[in-house]
């Protein structure tokens, strides 16, 4: 193997190249799970089952992860899981959130402004009946998330276990020519 290929199997090789870190892939996570809890909150507002959503922004969290440059190892099945979890949290006060202002712009609270939410949050979480089902729905969102979330983690766990092989196997032929 000459020197251009040994390069293109580096660039094109997520296993081998020095570029990757965690702190990046925690960001990448993060973004992730914030673009995949968008379709979250849309379809929460619009009033249907979103449960099921909760394994979009599992993977969306995994593909901002390896977008950024994630490393892989062993915490990166813990930083997709935060993540996920994180972005299943922020979709639903993402939907409630916008529900406050909908009722604020019709008026349901003589008074209230837009600056009024977090209080008024805050005092709908307070309110047991409420909370109940603000509950039942992140839960839901929660299991989902990790259900899709067992399968994205078997195929890191094969990623991990190739990589070594992969690695060997480029520098041994690099290391022959």
């Amino acid at each position: 193997m000459n020197k251009e290929n040994y390069e293109f199997y580096r660039a094109e090789n997520p296993y081998i190249t020095e570029s990757k870190h965690y702190l990046r892939g925690t960001a990448g996570a993060i973004l992730g799970a914030i673009v995949g809890a968008i379709p979250w909150a849309v379809a929460y507002y619009f009033g249907w089952f979103v449960a099921w959503l909760g394994v979009l922004i599992g993977l969306a969290a995994l593909k901002g992860y390896e977008i950024l440059g994630g490393k892989t190892g062993a915490l990166k099945k813990w930083i997709i899981g935060i993540a996920t979890v994180f972005g299943v949290v922020l979709g639903n006060i993402g939907y409630d959130i916008a529900e406050f202002a909908v009722l604020i712009h019709r008026g349901m609270f003589e008074g209230a402004t837009y600056m009024d939410i977090p209080y008024l949050y805050m005092e709908w979480v307070m309110n047991y009946d409420l909370a109940r089902g603000i509950l039942i729905d992140l839960g839901l969102g929660l299991v989902f998330a990790f259900i899709g979330l067992a399968s994205v983690f078997r195929k890191m766990k094969d990623e991990r276990s190739i990589a070594p092989v992969v690695q060997n196997e480029l520098v041994n032929q690099a290391a022959d020519e």
